[in-house]
């Protein structure tokens, strides 16, 4: 997948670590942007973007698959208002070629 591919370079190219955060996939952050949005009087685009950037989201353990199949040793970690964080290892330390 492409995620695949992008985390696989990432860990080829990192210094020190991999970090990546995104949104968490998931009904009740759907409904409660929507409902953000349109409270809040936000325009149109971001009417549209916020429940589509939730949609493409990712569910648990989808960003440790992939890390996993990138070869990218990783731990996945969920946070507050519907996040996730990926911290992984770079492929090669630097200096340690």
């Amino acid at each position: 997948s492409e995620v695949t591919r992008v985390l696989a370079e990432m860990g080829r190219v990192a210094r020190h670590r991999v970090v990546v955060a995104d949104l968490h996939r998931n009904w009740i952050a759907l409904i409660a942007i929507r409902v953000l949005t349109v409270v809040f009087g936000f325009g149109p685009m971001i009417r549209f973007d916020a429940p589509l950037s939730v949609r493409k989201g990712f569910v648990r353990g989808e960003l440790r698959a992939a890390a996993a199949a990138a070869g990218l040793p990783a731990r996945e970690r969920w946070h507050p208002l519907f996040r996730w964080s990926l911290i992984g290892e770079p492929t090669i330390r630097r200096g340690e070629s």
